[in-house]
């Protein structure tokens, strides 16, 4: 079998058929693929995943807490006081100010800027062509490994409706 990382990913300095082989490989071994079975396996300096992890205590712990500082703005919500629709407190936004960075920015700032409502739009785009990938993946597997008819009509009916929904995205540019 062949691997390839999927795109938009960030991957990590080993080829994505290294990774794919012993994913397969500890699964095997495990009876189940889990991130603490990956992550056991991968301890060793001359394992095929080692080069994969951070292995710097100092800088994995900051990135975790960086991980969980993200988490934790993406989680609130805001609660109007007449009892209106919540919405993240706080949307994710690529900047452009001479240095290319992300940060958190009010939604409703987001809402009111062009530049940034545009932003958050193309990350809205992105997620869809994701989801779109998914219900593609799924349609292939379903299709070789039953013919339900039930079950291949659903899965159809999730991608018109997804691209219904990606027209209307594409529509608030």
């Amino acid at each position: 079998m062949n691997y390839k990382w999927k795109e938009g990913s960030r991957p990590p300095r080993i080829s994505a058929n290294v990774a794919g082989v012993e994913l397969e490989r500890i699964r095997a071994k495990h009876g189940a693929l889990t991130s603490k079975a990956i992550l056991d396996e991968s301890r060793p300096k001359d394992a095929a995943l080692h080069k994969a992890f951070q292995w710097d205590d100092s800088k994995a712990a900051e990135a975790y807490r960086l991980h969980q500082a993200s988490t934790l703005s993406r989680s609130i919500v805001v609660i109007r006081e007449d009892g209106g629709i919540e919405h993240r407190a706080y949307s994710l936004v690529t900047k452009n100010d001479n240095v290319r960075k992300t940060e958190y920015v009010p939604s409703e700032i987001v809402a009111q800027r062009v530049d940034l409502f545009a932003d958050a739009v193309g990350r809205l785009e992105s997620k869809m062509r994701e989801i779109g990938q998914s219900i593609r993946d799924l349609e292939s597997l379903a299709k070789r490994e039953s013919a339900d008819p039930e079950r291949m009509a659903r899965i159809s009916m999730a991608a018109k409706a997804l691209e219904t929904a990606s027209a209307a995205i594409a529509g608030l540019h």
